[in-house]
């Protein structure tokens, strides 16, 4: 869960710079990151590493984070690019 955690802290900070520089109508606050987190918490799929691979978790974050502040996806994905090095 901490990954996807610094994955949340490195787009909120990506997404406010877009968004000073009106390039995005989108923001990740505070009150949707703790959505998140919560809503990925209570799937047990989700949690349990074992039985759930990498791609699909990473697959189920993503639509989450759309489903509550609807942020590009190719904007993730490049935020774990960078995560990865």
């Amino acid at each position: 869960m901490g990954f996807y955690i610094n994955v949340l802290k490195e787009l909120q900070r990506k997404v406010e710079v877009l968004y000073r520089r009106k390039r995005t109508n989108h923001r990740l606050t505070k009150v949707q990151i703790r959505l998140i987190l919560k809503e990925l918490e209570s799937d047990e799929d989700f949690r349990d590493r074992f039985s759930n691979n990498r791609y699909n978790q990473w697959t189920h974050f993503k639509e989450v984070v759309g489903h509550y502040c609807g942020i590009d996806e190719e904007l993730m994905e490049q935020v774990l690019r960078e995560l990865k090095g």
